[in-house]
Parts: structure tokens; sequence; C-alpha cells
């Protein structure tokens, strides 16, 4: 059996490649793959969590499902379960045309549907890598880089943030959608 955690951060690497297509296919105009891509990282970042919790098989492309089934529970991920439903939608109907009423994935699926896909993928990843990559948090004596603490209590060292200088959620999915090749 592999190693958990190595697994569970294989998974979360793919879960991010997934993302970078998500974002690519929505800057190109390709909102219904960009979808599908949206919902895949979503399932895999949280099937990387399972794989941490020791699962040797995770079986399923069911983001809300896969939620639901965490043991332990997972707050992070609990939080997101409306996400991973809205995302859960994208699976079959973004890639086949049977899956939909008429038409072709391609005239189905808008630039604000996949805007709000992306914006799911980006909470859900976020959140199973606070589980699978957790900040470390500094020993007694040392600051969050592993150095010496600041010798001024009331100051924090250079290379540490204060509380009012750490970024919400928000600001992050702000701050991405900034980057190139996130359509708005």
């Amino acid at each position: 059996m592999r190693d958990p955690k190595a697994e569970a951060r294989r998974w979360l690497a793919a879960a991010r490649e997934e993302l970078v297509w998500a974002r690519h296919a929505a800057a190109g105009g390709f909102h219904a793959p960009a979808c599908f891509h949206a919902q895949q990282g979503a399932e895999k970042a949280v099937k990387a969590v399972h794989y941490l919790h020791g699962a040797r098989v995770v079986i399923g492309h069911n983001v809300r499902a896969l939620i639901e089934s965490l043991e332990p529970r997972v707050s992070f991920l609990d939080a997101l379960v409306d996400a991973g439903r809205e995302l859960d939608l994208f699976y079959i109907p973004t890639r086949y045309p049977n899956g939909l009423d008429s038409g072709t994935p391609g005239e189905a699926f808008s630039a604000s549907q996949s805007d709000r896909a992306i914006e799911h993928i980006m909470a859900i990843v976020e959140a199973a890598t606070q589980v699978v990559e957790p900040p470390v948090k500094p020993s007694p004596g040392e600051n969050a880089a592993g150095g010496p603490a600041s010798a001024d209590p009331g100051q924090a060292p250079a290379d540490e943030m204060t509380p009012s200088e750490e970024k919400t959620a928000e600001e992050k999915i702000a701050e991405e959608k900034q980057k190139p090749g996130v359509v708005e």
C-alpha cells in the first residue's frame, strides 16, 4: 500500500492540474470542458483527503457523496457540499449530447457557469489543501520558517504574516481571478 500522505499529495496535485485545464478552457470560450475539468478537480481533491485518511481505493464521481462519506468528517469540506452538488451536474452533460435534451455540450454551457464552477473547484482544492498540506505551526521560539522568533514579542518577524495580513478564502479567490487566462 502506498504512503497515505504521498498518495493524498499526488491526488491533490492532479486536482490542481484540473483547475489549470478548467481555467484554460474557460479562457478559450470552451465552457463545457471548463465545467467538466472543474468537476474532475473537485472530485480528485476530495479523493486526496480520503487517501490521506487511509482509504485504499476510492470509487465514485459524485463530489457531494465523496464529501459526505469522509470519516472523520472535515468541516472545511462539509461547508462546500452545495458546491459539490453544483459540480456534480457537470459530470455527464458537459461531455455527451445524450446528457442534454437538445443541442451539444458546447451550446449548453455558458461563461457564467464555467466561472462559478472554477470558483467551486478553487474553494474545494483550498479546503483539501488545508487538510492534506496543513500550514506548519512554529514551535515555541521559532517563526513559521523555522528561524528564531522576533526579539520583540509584539512584532511579527518580516517573514511572518500578522492575522490582519492573512488572506481569507474570498481574497484568494479574487486574486486567482486576476491571473492571466481567468475569465470574469
